[in-house]
């Protein structure tokens, strides 16, 4: 069957190693269990970025809403399109008479905004693509409290990073976010396609990142931005693959959540 055609665009600009401004998870003893979907339905599926470079915001608002469900607190979807202006992915740059596509952001940049800034709700800024040079007034952003989210990074030795992301499902009940270099296959992926991992050497279409809620003995599913139903299917070689540039969880305080969220929303 011929794959159909799709607009697709990226958004990601890869974090140096380096860079963990809230710590890092540095590995466990324990290991998950072969398969879980245990935060299945909590994932919001079906939305589609079309061609914005609004990758890295889809990933964090999806994280966002998984894990405020898995905590048993109402799920929160946030405005897209107002962090993604809040990060100056879209910008004046200095022209008055266009607003300028600046291709992407890091994903600790954009929880930052997060964190400093706030929260806009979907209902106020809702993802119109047609609507995305719109810039609303400002006034409907929900302010944050301090160190109410962060990130963590997922650093730790080689050949480890499967059995942390499995930990951090299952044990810690908490989404992981990925951000790697993906090709035309990972794109034109379906149901029923192998496992998915980069070739060495091949051609790169870009930078990704989107979620991983859920994951089995062959690899993590990762939850499309790109308008698909179904979660594409990963190899565990290729979580280990240096392509990944990124890998996070979200940490969420629940007084401080309930704080920022209370009666506004």
């Amino acid at each position: 069957m011929a794959k159909r055609n799709r607009v697709v665009s990226f958004g990601l600009t890869p974090t140096p190693p380096g860079v963990h401004p809230w710590g890092v998870f540095g590995g466990t003893t324990t290991d998950g269990t072969d398969a879980d979907k245990g935060l299945d339905d909590l994932v919001k599926r079906g939305g589609n970025q079309n061609p914005t470079n609004t990758c890295v915001w889809w990933a964090i608002v999806q994280a966002l809403y998984v894990r405020l469900g898995a905590m048993g607190l109402p799920q929160k979807w946030a405005s897209i399109l107002a962090g993604y202006y809040a990060t100056r992915m879209r910008s004046h740059n200095g022209d008055k008479t266009k607003i300028h596509d600046l291709v992407g952001c890091r994903p600790p940049d954009a929880a930052m905004v997060v964190r400093e800034v706030g929260l806009v709700p979907d209902a106020m800024w809702p993802f119109v693509p047609s609507q995305v040079d719109a810039e609303p007034p400002w006034d409907v952003i929900v302010a944050g409290d301090d160190d109410w989210f962060c990130l963590r990074r997922i650093i730790v030795p080689d050949g480890d990073r499967g059995k942390a992301v499995r930990h951090i499902i299952h044990d810690l009940r908490t989404p992981v976010l990925i951000g790697q270099e993906v090709n035309q296959e990972y794109i034109d992926w379906e149901p029923g396609d192998m496992p998915w991992t980069l070739p060495l050497g091949g051609p790169v279409k870009g930078r990704h990142m989107e979620l991983i809620a859920t994951y089995n003995r062959v690899g993590p599913k990762t939850v499309s931005s790109w308008g698909d139903w179904y979660d594409r299917q990963m190899a565990w070689k290729q979580v280990e693959s240096d392509s990944v540039s990124d890998l996070w969880y979200p940490v969420i305080d629940r007084e401080k959540a309930l704080r920022v969220f209370g009666g506004v929303w």
